[in-house]
């Protein structure tokens, strides 16, 4: 559970698992003996790879750090291609067991053979139990109930592996004697493996994806200016993420994201934004404004990220930022709720406002909706909305200004509270983002200004900036006007590799600058004149990894030469 993706799941079937018990079952006190000690080599390779591909969720994952190639591999759990390679190689001992008609070295016989078959009885009693009590067991394994049902669309890929592990115990428990238990248990295997390789353990899931989002459509939802983010790491609203050409869809919009496939970013960025996780951001820097750099121009957030369901164990958490004192608040709903009050809290027990507070409710285009509600401050303050319309954010005035550390808003005519405290409320409410427009459980959200993607960050008075052309692949050409040395700043991720050539738009002259890291963007010095500044992108070591791949490239060939020579001189010399 702590790392369960399909691009690092191995299968080798039940019927290798099997086998990997029936050699355990072979073992004794003094090891394994005869034959059997020829494939401990194989079992060695099954318990070293799991323990390679678990690193840091076992004790000893501190040892296999101080391992030179395997302490910096980025995904250790696609270790566990040495345990298929070592099951799969006990799958062929357990089949030759079988031809032989050796039960008893196949450990089928006897009590050994309840060990031999516990991995199908496993997988027989797992599916059997995820089928009938999916909810139950999901909910006690991640501490929260499943969302939107998928667990229940598990139900004909449980079913099948069902059929296959109840297909093993019967032919291993009551088939040894048929002179066609080799047919068919490799008709289980070849089941087996297509079953796994056609649903790719992923199961069905519901709902439908747009294979190639539309530039114009989704520009039309979220703008195509700067770049946007969605945000939802629940995966509640996959697909309505993919009709917005969600990263990394949105190679084909052509709108650019501050998310993206974190192993292609420098590791800093994936550690501040937390952009590595799908659909995921870091609430706590977008109330800081760290996103401004990037030119985050658009944000779509799910409900949950917005209002928290008030619950017995719920707490307002700590803030993000300092709440500050202003004369104007908003606080949004993440949904469209009929509204019977909304209350407010003060810091520390004080009033949240010296006089009086007025609130209005919003509609979803951010605009005030029915009649205004008033409250002297207090400790705690609550306006009721005795017949309102149905809103999706508050506005809270205060002349004296009003200091609010959390507020509460009330469903009518149910027990229910959403409390809109977190660290996405604290920076979506702030002046630098407005809600455009809320569509079921997604709130629109744009920011009120947008950099440019390359601004001057010195001498900003003197100097200036005369053009910038952006390359849809991430060259970049900025023209600058310089009467001092001045900094560049481009609105690109930094990583080793990126370098900017400066050519002088007068004397024709062309030089080197030194890219830095400025935050999570670059950052060039231009020296005084008039300069076209290119961005560009070099892979470091290409050049040592091309003349590597050519020379493995050369001894390849000559190797087949060789190999291809010296048997036709054997045969030279035979016929000689």
């Amino acid at each position: 559970m702590n790392y369960n993706l399909p691009e690092v799941t191995g299968y080798a079937g039940v019927v290798a698992l099997v086998a990997l018990a029936a050699y355990v079952s072979r073992l004794t006190r003094g090891g394994w003996r005869g034959h059997d000690r020829d494939w401990m080599v194989y079992f060695a390779l099954v318990v070293v790879g799991l323990f390679a591909s678990w690193g840091n969720f076992t004790p000893v994952g501190h040892l296999f750090q101080a391992i030179p190639l395997y302490g910096s591999t980025r995904l250790q759990s696609r270790n566990i291609i040495l345990v298929d390679l070592g099951v799969s190689v006990l799958l062929g001992w357990f089949l030759q067991c079988l031809s032989e008609r050796d039960f008893a070295g196949a450990g089928l016989l006897g009590r050994r053979k309840w060990l031999t078959l516990s991995p199908a009885i496993v997988v027989a009693v797992l599916s059997g139990a995820m089928m009938l009590f999916s909810t139950q067991i999901i909910t006690w394994i991640l501490k929260q109930r499943p969302l939107n049902g998928l667990q229940y669309y598990e139900r004909p890929t449980l079913t099948l592996h069902l059929i296959v592990a109840l297909a093993v115990i019967m032919l291993l428990y009551r088939g040894l004697q048929s002179a066609k238990l080799l047919k068919w248990l490799s008709i289980v295997i070849a089941a087996d493996i297509i079953i796994f390789s056609v649903f790719c353990a992923d199961g069905f899931l519901a709902g439908r994806a747009s294979i190639e989002p539309s530039r114009a459509a989704v520009a039309a939802q979220i703008g195509a200016e700067g770049r946007f983010a969605l945000v939802d790491p629940s995966g509640a609203n996959h697909y309505m993420f993919q009709d917005l050409g969600g990263a990394n869809l949105n190679v084909f919009t052509k709108i650019p994201s501050v998310q993206g496939y974190g192993s292609l970013i420098d590791q800093l960025y994936g550690a501040v934004t937390d952009t590595h996780p799908l659909y995921s951001l870091d609430g706590c820097q977008l109330a800081k404004g760290v996103y401004h750099q990037l030119r985050l121009a658009s944000v779509v957030i799910s409900v949950d990220k917005l209002a928290w369901l008030v619950t017995p164990t719920t707490s307002v958490p700590t803030p993000c930022v300092a709440n500050l004192r202003s004369t104007s608040q908003r606080r949004y709903f993440g949904q469209s709720l009929s509204v019977g009050s909304v209350s407010i809290t003060g810091e520390r027990g004080a009033s949240v406002a010296p006089g009086e507070v007025v609130a209005w409710l919003l509609n979803a285009r951010n605009q005030p909706i029915g009649k205004p509600v008033s409250a002297i401050g207090a400790p705690v303050t609550t306006f009721h909305f005795p017949r309102s319309p149905d809103a999706v954010g508050v506005l809270f005035s205060a002349s004296g200004g009003a200091l609010i550390t959390s507020t509460t808003v009330h469903v009518r005519d149910s027990n229910q509270a959403y409390l809109l405290d977190s660290s996405f409320q604290q920076a979506l409410s702030s002046d630098a983002w407005r809600l455009v427009k809320v569509q079921g459980p997604l709130s629109y959200f744009r920011a009120t200004s947008v950099r440019a993607s390359s601004w001057l960050g010195s001498h900003s008075t003197t100097s200036r900036i005369t053009g910038i052309r952006d390359a849809s692949w991430g060259d970049a050409w900025v023209s600058v006007k310089a009467t001092h040395p001045t900094v560049l700043k481009h609105s690109m991720g930094w990583i080793p590799g990126w370098r900017a050539t400066g050519h002088n738009n007068v004397t024709g002259a062309t030089v080197t600058l030194h890219v830095v890291r400025s935050g999570l963007i670059q950052q060039v010095i231009v020296p005084p004149g008039d300069w076209t500044v290119h961005f560009h992108y070099h892979a470091p070591h290409i050049e040592l990894g091309l003349i590597g791949s050519f020379a493995g490239g050369v001894l390849m060939l000559v190797a087949f030469v060789v190999l291809g020579w010296v048997p036709r001189r054997s045969k030279a010399r035979v016929k000689s």
